[in-house]
């Protein structure tokens, strides 16, 4: 999206409306939260930083667990992108509406947006499609708006 004329604004937010389930629960003792973020890039998605402190703010921080066994060979500890952010974690069934304000120094002809989720292992098994069965809804996100 290109903000250029955006640039010199005393403020710029991204809105949207959202609904989420992320699972959440007890492995092997430990607390762990699946969830998602969102994050501003400037440069067309070479790089990116999370957004600040939406209105409302982040429920939580992600816990994404990365246990791995044989049955989980493609997934590398602590390799999950979302991982010990802020962000989004538990659940919300109605949907909010969001409102997170766009630093002046990203306002450039090549800004992006993404919205990321991670699920880990949800239950304690070395079965895949048993953790897969137990990994909540996920995020649903609409009505993307710009506003000064």
């Amino acid at each position: 999206v290109d903000l250029t004329k955006c640039a010199s604004a005393s403020s710029l937010k991204i809105s949207f409306q959202h609904a989420y389930a992320f699972w959440a629960g007890l492995y092997s003792g430990t607390q762990y939260k699946d969830g998602g973020i969102v994050e501003f890039s400037a440069d067309g998605g070479a790089t990116w930083q999370l957004a600040q402190s939406p209105t409302p703010g982040y429920p939580g921080k992600t816990n994404i667990n990365p246990q791995q066994t044989s049955s989980y060979p493609c997934v590398l500890q602590n390799s999950f992108h979302v991982h010990n952010k802020d962000g989004y974690v538990g659940l919300r069934t109605n949907y909010e509406k969001v409102e997170i304000p766009i630093p002046a120094n990203l306002r450039t002809a090549k800004f992006r947006v993404r919205f990321s989720q991670a699920a880990g292992v949800s239950s304690q098994t070395t079965n895949a499609n048993t953790s897969r069965n137990g990994t909540a809804a996920g995020w649903r996100i609409d009505e993307i708006t710009f506003a000064r």
